[in-house]
């Protein structure tokens, strides 16, 4: 009997598998650190003597090759891959015997890639498994645009003739082992599915329940951004990645680390959200590892920058290590462990805060006592007898003595000083016209260092958080402005639901859009969400490096919020497009039907009935089909988030 053992990389969202008859085993898309296969291998005390890749990797870097050299495995892929090492090239419709039990048919399937290979796996001549890879996932596909714009449409066309084939030549029963699809970004929608069978997916893929058309537009109009590393990872696959290095990186004392800090490497925080704003070394960024840690990292970071990990304990530091060298992050600069106190060397730590509703606090109405009114001008002259003189508690004579130097001509004389800059009034400037001494906005400034970089000395204020409950105070409190609310995570996760009012920005477009942005949002009260608050927090450590340091993470992100009952807007539900069809071709058969009645007389009624039966048979390959398509309901209706804020302060200036 065949077994097939998946090994789970959450923080990807893929899988790999490691099948065997209890003498011999073969692993497919392999992750870089394979001794977690070696360990089951040896666990089940079989051999491993095949290595199979289903095709080049975009969101990872394998450790396929390494594995086949160490193990003395034959590492196959497609022979039209290029690549620079030795491999075992195969093809569609070859066949791998691999042991005595166990027969691997090679099946083409583009559609995640031009070369992409499908893999079934029988047992006395009987398919009872398939390994997918990027092709058929649960209830979805692999998405086609990861080689670029001029690729995406016919890979999607690829796409769903592979998924077509693969139902076609499999039975019902056979097991499906995709490697995408458990919240990698390599899939282009996401399914909750864990487990499936060919019969299964023929009932809800889109793949297998759509036609060609309607399909390539539903799943091109659902595509969302995706990392940003997944450039670096074809490349390195091509080369043959070597055997990771996971021994620990040197500490990093106090000094050290701030001497990273000062030169613009990543400090990073491995605390939770939480740990972070209560209290961390200035100039860190906080990629906590109970979220997506790598994802995100490897999508923000400026690829080739170091990287230093500051973890609770050695456990922490292996396992975001562990991480990082999936992505091709092969080693860390340094790392320290234990408190932020232990990392600052003395230095006072940045603390965050959990703001809480704004209540007006006075005294009850027992204490209330009535006030006297001031009486006209008081407060005038009390403003121009503060502010007559430097001193406020000394008296300035009403009368200059001519032979006592005037204080105000020997300030005019001397250079202003702000900002540790001196300045000049120009001439022609009016006494009191500060302007020239009005610093450029930080948005603007010459960056010797970007706005939001770690180590940018202006990333010193303090992080706010805000809970479900407070934030639903400040929403339904009528007298104040409402807060801005700025949702980062991706269109497809914003369109799933959202708080009502939330303009979506997601959190690559945030970081690159930042000087457009500074000025859209400066002087408001911006709350950031996002799913549990990781994405929010790197948020709010870009805004406030470029000058906009009040805003507020949701605490909990949008999980948190529904939990204690915030309400969603989860968009404007439509109907199917084959619904939409049926329910407009019923409509035009009964109200041919019902006018024949009325007028017998017009035989072109049959004809039109006719007609309406011939759209609905057709279904969403007819005109029909193609003009419901192109209405404005059945299209991806999306604004700029610049736009939206745009037009927002527009209105809010008037």
């Amino acid at each position: 009997m065949i077994t097939v053992l998946p090994i789970d990389t959450p923080g990807l969202g893929d899988r790999t598998y490691l099948a065997h008859d209890g003498a011999v085993a073969l692993v497919v898309d392999p992750q870089r650190d394979y001794d977690r296969v070696l360990g089951l291998a040896r666990a089940a005390g079989v051999r491993i003597t095949h290595v199979f890749e289903s095709h080049i990797h975009n969101d990872y870097v394998t450790g396929g090759y390494e594995l086949a050299r160490e193990e003395g495995a034959q590492y196959l892929l497609n022979a039209d891959d290029p690549v620079s090492f030795e491999r075992v090239g195969v093809r569609d419709g070859d066949v791998v015997e691999v042991g005595d039990r166990m027969r691997v048919e090679v099946l083409h399937t583009p559609g995640h890639t031009h070369t992409h290979l499908s893999f079934a796996l029988s047992e006395g001549g009987e398919p009872v498994a398939v390994f997918t890879g990027g092709s058929l996932l649960y209830g979805s596909t692999g998405r086609p645009d990861l080689l670029g714009p001029d690729h995406t449409d016919a890979l999607a066309h690829a796409q769903w003739h592979s998924a077509r084939r693969l139902a076609g030549v499999l039975p019902d029963a056979t097991a499906v082992y995709p490697t995408h699809g458990f919240g990698s970004f390599c899939s282009a929608t996401q399914s909750e599915a864990t487990t499936g069978t060919i019969g299964q997916e023929k009932l809800s893929n889109p793949a297998l329940t759509r036609e060609l058309d309607s399909y390539v537009e539903e799943l091109l109009a659902g595509l969302d951004a995706y990392p940003a590393y997944y450039a670096h990872m074809a490349a390195a696959n091509s080369a043959g990645p070597g055997r990771p290095d996971l021994s620990p990186p040197a500490e990093a004392d106090p000094v050290e680390l701030r001497r990273r800090i000062a030169a613009h490497e990543w400090v990073v925080d491995l605390r939770s959200r939480t740990a972070f704003a209560a209290g961390h070394v200035a100039g860190t960024v906080n990629f906590g590892l109970d979220g997506p840690f790598v994802t995100y990292l490897g999508w923000l970071i400026p690829w080739g920058t170091p990287v230093t990990l500051l973890g609770e304990t050695v456990e922490d530091v292996a396992e975001a290590q562990r991480e990082l060298v999936r992505i091709g992050i092969d080693r860390p600069a340094a790392m320290a462990t234990g408190r932020p106190e232990d990392w600052a060397g003395g230095e006072p730590l940045r603390h965050g805060h959990l703001r809480r509703p704004r209540r007006r606090v006075g005294p009850g109405p027992e204490d209330r006592r009535p006030r006297r009114a001031p009486e006209p001008g008081a407060r005038r002259t009390a403003h121009r007898r503060l502010h007559a003189h430097p001193d406020p508690r000394s008296a300035r004579p009403p009368r200059r003595d001519p032979g006592r130097p005037d204080p105000g001509a020997l300030r005019r004389r001397l250079p202003r000083r702000r900002g540790g800059r001196t300045a000049r009034r120009p001439r022609g400037r009016r006494r009191g016209d500060r302007r020239h001494l009005r610093q450029r906005r930080p948005c603007r400034s010459a960056p010797r260092l970007r706005p939001g970089t770690p180590g940018d000395p202006r990333m010193t204020r303090h992080l706010g958080t805000v809970d479900g409950p407070s934030l639903q105070q400040r929403l339904d409190d009528a007298t104040s402005p409402a807060p801005r609310l700025i949702d980062v995570r991706t269109a497809a996760e914003f369109e799933a639901g959202h708080i009502p009012g939330a303009v979506n920005v997601p959190l690559d477009v945030l970081k690159e859009r930042l000087d457009d942005l500074c000025p859209l949002l400066r002087g408001q009260d911006i709350v950031l969400v996002c799913r549990s608050g990781q994405r929010a927090g790197q948020a709010q450590e870009a805004l406030a490096g470029a000058g906009l340091g009040d805003s507020q993470v949701l605490a909990g992100g949008i999980a948190d919020w529904e939990r204690t009952g915030g309400e969603l807007d989860r968009g404007r539900q439509v109907w199917e497009l084959e619904r939409q069809i049926r329910f407009v071709a019923g409509a035009v058969v009964l109200a041919a039907v019902l006018a024949s009645v009325v007028v017998p007389q017009a035989k072109w009624l049959a004809a039109l009935i006719g007609g309406g039966l011939v759209v609905a048979a057709l279904s969403n390959t007819c005109a029909l089909g193609m003009a419901l398509a192109r209405m404005p309901w059945n299209r991806r209706r999306g604004e700029s988030p610049i736009d939206r804020l745009t037009a927002d302060r527009l209105t809010a200036d008037r």
